[in-house]
Formats: C-alpha cells, structure tokens, sequence
C-alpha cells in the first residue's frame, strides 16, 4: 500500500485488479 512505486497508482486507479 506503498506509493513508492507507480504501480501502486495503478493499484488505487482500479482497485478492482487488487480482487
């Protein structure tokens, strides 16, 4: 849940992916 790596902005863009 770090925002160290772009691909956690990803993450919070869609959540969805996370399950």
């Amino acid at each position: 849940m770090t925002h160290n790596f772009p691909l956690d902005l990803a993450s919070v863009e869609v959540p969805s992916i996370n399950g």
